[in-house]
């Protein structure tokens, strides 16, 4: 009879239930019973975004608004003026409008016309601004005209 172990009781206990452990982690991920936590955590900080956004007057127009060059977190109307807005967030003591780089303006700017364009609105009225959440700190900055920063 041949004694022969798996490949991977090679490895020791403690590793072999980890990867057991992240592997029904995974399963559970994929059907949806834990769910994506980025994404949740996105949710939470866009939820935050939009209240401020509507106590400072705004009214929502879209959320979430996806097209092949990019998604556009929230769009709002004040005055006339389209603001789309990007929602920027942290859980840890780092700056996350760090991560607002050219290349996500390029994305904004490219799906945001692509929006003016189904929705016939002039791009002379459309203004990006940037909304950046601490959730540890509790604290927060809206970034009017954030295009013109950030580049």
């Amino acid at each position: 009879m041949d004694k022969r172990r798996p490949l991977d009781s090679k490895r020791p206990l403690f590793l072999r239930k980890l990867s057991l452990i992240k592997y029904f982690i995974n399963i559970l991920c994929t059907f949806g019973i834990f769910g994506d936590m980025s994404r949740q955590k996105g949710n939470i900080s866009e939820d935050i975004a939009c209240d401020l956004l509507k106590s400072w007057g705004h009214s929502i127009v879209e959320r979430n608004y996806i097209s092949r060059y990019g998604e556009i977190d929230v769009i709002t109307e004040k005055d006339k003026k389209i603001h789309i807005v990007e929602v920027k967030s942290s859980y840890g003591s780092f700056d996350s409008s760090e991560n607002f780089s050219f290349k996500k303006i390029k994305r904004i700017l490219k799906t945001a016309q692509v929006w003016s364009l189904y929705n016939s609105v002039e791009e002379s009225r459309i203004q990006i601004d940037l909304i950046v959440i601490s959730h540890h700190n509790r604290t927060y900055r809206y970034i009017k005209d954030a295009n013109l920063y950030f580049h």
